[in-house]
């Protein structure tokens, strides 16, 4: 499902960044006149030899922390369930690549939860609402039965209840975030101002997940 920025959800603080180092390690060999491959040793000082090298990646997933907004949010609110969610911006070749990894392997898991524990879900019916969300809410059409499965998912997932034996063990994916209706009249300033970090990277990914807060051990341990 796709969220838009400012009706069904707001960020509200910069959590921080994120980024990873790419280690390779080399191997050199010598071949002699049969073809055949003989591993060798480079020598120590040859820097066009190295035995091991790093490349940094830099901070290409920045995270927020926002909450679910409008009659969504308020519902949450009322059913003493947490509407606060983290939202990832992956930008770059690279975290793209990430993002649309971890979209296919977490929704393979996500999928499968959520068949064993609702009918609607194993049938393709929240498929069909999520994919509709979008549209319903630009165009002023109702979210509610969309809304009603973000509300179930968040149940089954376990959120708020961290510490259970009955939550998932995995952070969930609710949706991803729209960025292009807000972008058309943003005000890069104004986004500093309220964040304090640059506005979205051209065509990044944003990726909306459950807010797990903090998590014990425990929890990896399942």
């Amino acid at each position: 499902r796709l969220f838009r920025l400012g009706y069904d959800l707001i960020l509200d603080t910069y959590a921080g960044s994120m980024g990873f180092d790419e280690v390779t390690d080399w191997d050199y060999y010598t071949q002699d006149e049969d073809g055949n491959r003989n591993s060798v040793e480079p020598t120590p000082f040859d820097a066009s030899q190295p035995k091991r090298t790093r490349s940094s990646s830099g901070s290409v997933v920045r995270i927020f922390r926002g909450e679910l907004f409008g009659k969504l949010g308020n519902t949450l609110r009322a059913r003493g369930m947490d509407k606060r969610v983290l939202v990832k911006e992956f930008s770059g070749k690279i975290a793209k690549d990430l993002a649309s990894a971890e979209l296919r392997s977490v929704g393979r898991l996500q999928s499968e939860v959520c068949a064993r524990g609702n009918d609607d879900a194993r049938n393709g019916d929240w498929a069909a609402s999520a994919a509709t969300r979008y549209l319903s809410g630009k165009t002023g059409a109702s979210t509610s039965d969309d809304d009603a499965c973000v509300i179930k998912l968040l149940s089954i997932l376990g959120v708020g209840r961290s510490n259970s034996k009955d939550a998932a063990p995995f952070v969930g994916i609710l949706g991803r975030l729209d960025l292009y209706d807000f972008e058309e009249d943003m005000n890069p300033q104004e986004w500093y101002s309220a964040l304090k970090v640059g506005p979205p990277k051209p065509d990044s990914i944003w990726v909306v997940y459950e807010y797990v807060g903090l998590t014990t051990l425990d929890a990896y341990a399942r």
